[in-house]
């Protein structure tokens, strides 16, 4: 049995930060781009996309928006999660205990990976090696570039990873890059019934809504 890369999405999966952002920004479209969509839509169009994805799917329904409009999210979306840090129950202790090789790939800013890994209590797991921000590649989910990169960088054939993921367009790059999707559906506002059968339609199979089943699961790999 090939030896396998468990690859982390960071925001929706370690942490609930992901729900947090998206509030934020949609809070911001409304009241400075008048934005009508509801923010139901508007979570399952933009989840998990990168800041540049952002901006160039809104660029394309008419809503030019500046890198200040995203430094501003971000500045208030950095000041909440410094206060009160919105980790996943089990979320470390899984990740600590886990024995296979692990990596980040994440939408977050370069800058920005230590700094949540150190509030998620995982600095021992993630470092500067094995950390990857989608900023280093071209295109963001869903296309595969962030994953294939990690792979890369770990030294792992894309059929030999594992992905965990809580957004559709993660998941689909995954799925993209020919690795193995799992969803992680443990923050409330992605356990939806509607939510998971969309995960479903993208041809997932392993949806887990807990970090110990996902421990076990992992383990079993």
């Amino acid at each position: 049995m090939q030896e396998k890369l468990i690859i982390w999405d960071f925001d929706g999966v370690i942490a609930d930060t992901d729900s947090l952002w998206m509030k934020l920004f949609y809070q911001k479209m409304v009241k400075e781009c008048s934005y009508t969509q509801n923010f139901e839509d508007f979570y399952n169009m933009c989840s998990g996309m990168s800041a540049i994805t952002m901006q160039n799917t809104f660029a394309k329904i008419g809503y030019k928006l500046n890198l200040s409009f995203f430094g501003q999210v971000r500045d208030e979306f950095n000041y909440i999660i410094s206060q009160n840090f919105p980790l996943i129950e089990n979320a470390d202790t899984t990740i600590k205990n886990i024995t296979k090789k692990q990596c980040l790939a994440t939408g977050t800013p370069i800058s920005k990976i230590a700094w949540k890994v150190s509030l998620s209590n995982l600095s021992g797991v993630f470092n500067e090696k094995n950390s990857f921000s989608s900023e280093l590649v071209t295109n963001g989910k869903p296309a595969p570039d962030i994953f294939l990169y990690a792979a890369q960088k770990m030294g792992f054939e894309p059929q030999n990873c594992v992905v965990i993921e809580d957004s559709l367009v993660g998941l689909q790059a995954a799925i993209n890059a020919s690795m193995m999707p799992i969803a992680f559906v443990g923050c409330q506002i992605n356990n939806t019934q509607q939510r998971i059968e969309k995960i479903k339609s993208l041809g997932v199979k392993h949806i887990f809504f807990d970090f110990k089943n996902l421990e076990k699961f992992i383990s079993s790999l």
